[in-house]
């Protein structure tokens, strides 16, 4: 949705690497470092570890040949493991959407190895294998995941490096009653859609200073969770049109869950231009219908 999501978006190189590029005149290398989240489960045991915070380093010697090296710095994969200085998977074959630009590939990158050696420390360790490696580089968002299996365990290895998204919006809401007649308008609403991460499938709505019927007072009120799909591609999750799913939504104000005001077949769409939703409310022992749309803003 260019209007509401993808104007809000500034490239992930910016926010969160340090990138830096050196043109030989034969050929531009490429080095950026990022900070992540790294996130294992063993397989035989299924305990799972987390850990925020983690540096990764992707190398390109020559970036016209689309092959880089990703190196995870300072890191464990589950407790009481000694940390892992550094472990490079080197030559990582990518494909690139968009072509390149003066040499350089862009769009989103890539990569997808069956099976490789990767590097300890800077040496080549037989005791470590990686398998099923399959990652993407894109503007929005980096991710790696892998199986690694050493010293007898087998873990499945998930690295991300992703930011979060929120857009102010304005619009109005009508409520109608049982008969589907327009008893109630509230225009000019503020509110913020946000998503903690351009990666999952639901977002929070805030409303400020709203009231669906004449009677009701004033409320700045919280939507949690509001689970959505979309048909964007993976590489620009922010696009497409979002659905949201039939739910049922108990908002919070100030913190605390209002069941009285529990909103019922939440429905609606988010695309290009037009944020939409609709669902019902009890109050004063009525049900009402709730719609609302940005179309005149």
């Amino acid at each position: 949705m260019k209007t509401l999501r993808k104007t809000a978006i500034i490239a992930l190189v910016i926010l969160s690497c340090t990138a830096c590029f050196k043109n030989t005149g034969s050929s531009i290398s490429w080095t950026a470092e990022f900070t992540g989240t790294i996130t294992s489960v063993n397989a035989q045991t299924s305990d799972r570890y987390e850990e925020s915070k983690i540096k990764s380093v992707i190398d390109m010697d020559d970036a016209t040949a689309s092959i880089l090296d990703f190196t995870l710095n300072d890191f464990k994969l589950s407790l009481p493991m000694n940390t892992i200085k550094s472990m490079t998977m080197p030559n990582l074959r990518f494909s690139v959407t968009d072509g390149t630009e003066e040499g350089i590939p862009v769009g989103s990158w890539k990569i997808s190895v069956s099976e490789l050696t990767p590097l300890i420390n800077d040496v080549q360790d037989e005791t470590y294998k990686v398998r099923n490696l399959n990652g993407i580089i894109s503007d929005y968002y980096i991710r790696f995941t892998f199986e690694l299996e050493t010293s007898g365990q087998k873990y499945n290895v998930t690295y991300s490096v992703t930011q979060s998204w929120n857009k102010n919006i304005v619009g109005d809401f009508t409520t109608s009653d049982a008969e589907g007649n327009s008893i109630y308008v509230d225009e000019a609403v503020k509110s913020t859609v946000y998503l903690g991460d351009v990666l999952e499938k639901s977002f929070d709505l805030k409303i400020s200073g709203v009231q669906f019927v004449q009677n009701m007072p004033l409320m700045n009120i919280d939507l949690p969770g509001i689970p959505f799909t979309s048909d964007a591609s993976d590489s620009e999750p922010l696009s497409g049109t979002w659905t949201i799913l039939p739910c049922t939504i108990v908002p919070t104000i100030g913190g605390v869950a209002y069941e009285q005001y529990t909103m019922t077949n939440f429905q609606g769409t988010i695309d290009e231009n037009d944020f939409e939703f609709s669902f019902n409310i009890q109050y004063d022992g009525q049900t009402y219908t709730v719609t609302y749309s940005n179309e005149n803003y």
